[in-house]
């Protein structure tokens, strides 16, 4: 390789080709180097050098290289030292094939007088060992200026993340490696008038440790649904581990029983009596490696434990009105919706214990109401107390149910009762319900007065009555004598308009605007719009009221003038 100096002192008595010099110059050279122009280069802190190449041959291509790196193009090249000295390489091809020509320069950052700093140590701790993720690499620089003072020292780990910077004349900083791996760190120090110098130096990372693994089973089972069963519930919990990179040295198991970890064997099988619980029990494996490192592990299984209740031994009872005990409809109560049937709930274990908090619920099988068009008005009973009544702590609990329409049915001149079961069911728990009773022969007395109330049809803007000409069916019903409220009217009575005796055919009357569900109002009455056919004639038209026909009676007789 050619000095600068010569290659400038070859430009000046030779005509300069790319393959070398001939003995007898014959022409202009080639290229033309315009700065620098010497092979030394000074420069102040924060200055930049302007490298500059002209080219005369098309053929020729120029790059830079700084210390040995990258290529930088050229012929232009403008630098930024980052040291206090680089080694700058200009280097010219052709594209012809010739032998390349290089040229070499020092690049040197000085402050006449000045000498620059010096790094006196660089330490961190651990020295080995450190792993990546987990542990804390703690870094010591110390640097020192002969002749003045230690303005910055700076810290670039070398994994990528911002470099740390502090005063002088030591820098302590702590840092994490996200991964293992062997990294270079630089430190650079800077001194009072700026000049600087750098030095590297190795970090190893270790791999961060692996925790342990491990699992539970219970009852066999470490997938999957709950394990489940009526309490006290016996489960096995059954543990495994391995760790890959150690051993587990402490295995502990909290098996969710309020009890907390407690120390076991490796892979040990631990028996747990779960009382019932609304919640599911969840045990957790906790494992400790060599490296003191824990993981707590949860079950993937849970347990599930139901309350032990007896079908067999619990009881329910219904208790009436009193005022039916002595007739064969008891237990009755009256359909007005506010005589309530009083249950009783015993609630046992299979053990024949009575069992507390457990919440209580009835289920009245009553048909819905349906009425002749085909509407359905839904079920006519319903069940007070909610949100559900629990036992105490003998186990019992009262609920109630109340009714606002009858099961006496009359199917003239025959009175009949149509009873209905009241389901009784327990809690279990999660969700389930299960049945420890079931009522029958429960009924419902109406109120109505069959003989007191009235019945009516009237022609709509008419004398008399034809075929196909809308009427109005009006009903006042009324309560009958014993009944709560006797003489009043009989409010929210369902009532259906029919035609004929024994077994009447519903009519498909509709309620009038103003009365809905096809039931009476506030005042016992309730209004009906019929067009009545030919069929109709001299038929009687019965209205029944809460299951039972009303004594007043009507018939539609037509005019004899009808078309």
């Amino acid at each position: 390789m050619r000095s600068l100096a010569n290659s400038l002192t070859l430009l000046a008595l030779c005509v300069v080709i790319i393959t070398g010099c001939s003995s007898s110059p014959s022409g202009p050279p080639p290229f033309q180097i315009v700065t620098p122009t010497g092979a030394r280069v000074s420069v102040l802190p924060g200055e930049s050098v302007r490298f500059e190449v002209t080219l005369i041959d098309p053929d020729l291509t120029v790059q830079y290289t700084v210390d040995g790196g990258a290529a930088q193009p050229g012929p232009v090249f403008v630098f930024q030292p980052t040291n206090n000295e680089h080694t700058v390489t200009l280097l010219i091809t052709s594209d012809a094939g010739a032998a390349p020509f290089s040229l070499t320069y020092n690049v040197v950052v000085e402050v006449p007088g000045n000498e620059p700093p010096t790094i006196t140590s660089t330490g961190f701790e651990p020295v080995t060992g450190g792993e990546a993720v987990r542990d804390v690499f703690t870094f010591t620089i110390t640097a020192a200026d002969p002749d003045g003072s230690v303005a910055s020292i700076e810290l670039d780990f070398g994994d990528g993340s911002p470099p740390v910077q502090g005063p002088g004349p030591t820098l302590v900083t702590d840092h994490v490696f996200d991964s293992a791996g062997t990294y270079t760190a630089t430190v650079k120090v800077t001194d009072n008038v700026q000049i600087f110098v750098t030095s590297e130096f190795t970090v190893f990372v270790l791999p961060p440790n692996q925790l342990p693994t491990g699992s539970i089973a219970i009852n066999g089972t470490s997938s999957g649904g709950p394990v489940e069963g009526d309490g006290p519930f016996t489960a096995r919990l059954t543990v495994s581990g391995s760790d890959s990179d150690g051993i587990i040295t402490l295995w502990e198991l909290d098996a969710d029983d309020g009890e907390g970890f407690r120390t076991i064997s490796p892979a040990e099988t631990v028996e747990v009596a779960y009382p019932f619980s609304e919640t599911l029990y969840r045990p957790v494996l906790r494992l400790t490696d060599d490296d003191d490192d824990s993981i707590e592990i949860p079950s993937a299984v849970e347990v599930r434990v139901f309350r032990s209740i007896s079908e067999d031994l619990s009881t329910a009872t219904a208790t009436g009105n009193p005022q039916f005990d002595n007739f064969s409809i008891a237990p009755a109560v009256f359909a007005d919706g506010n005589d309530p049937l009083v249950v009783d709930v015993d609630i046992l274990d299979v053990g024949a214990a009575p069992l507390a908090d457990v919440p209580v619920r009835l289920n009245p099988l009553r048909s819905d109401l349906v009425t002749p068009t085909g509407v359905n008005l839904g079920l006519p009973a319903a069940v007070e107390l909610d949100p559900p009544p629990a036992t105490d702590a003998t186990g019992h609990a009262t609920t109630f149910l109340t009714t606002s329409t009858s099961t006496r049915v009359e199917a003239i001149p025959e009175i009949d009762f149509e009873p209905f079961d009241i389901i009784v069911e327990a809690s279990k728990g999660h969700g389930v319900w299960v049945e420890v009773e079931r009522l029958t022969g429960n009924n419902a007395e109406t109120i109505v007065d069959a003989s007191g109330g009235s019945f009516s049809i009237n022609g709509i803007g008419q004398t008399g009555y034809c075929p196909g000409n809308q009427v109005e069916i009006r009903v006042q019903a009324t309560i009958r004598p014993g009944a709560p409220g006797a003489g009043g009217p009989a409010r929210r009575r369902y009532t259906e308009i029919r035609r004929g005796f024994g077994d009447p055919v519903a009519l498909p009357a509709q309620p009038s605007s103003g009365f809905s569900n096809w039931r009476t109002n506030a005042s016992g009455v309730i209004a009906f719009r019929y067009t009545p056919s030919a069929d109709d004639a001299n038929k009687i038209i019965i209205a029944w009221v809460d299951g039972q026909p009303l004594d007043d009676l009507a018939a539609f007789n037509f005019r004899a003038d009808c078309p």
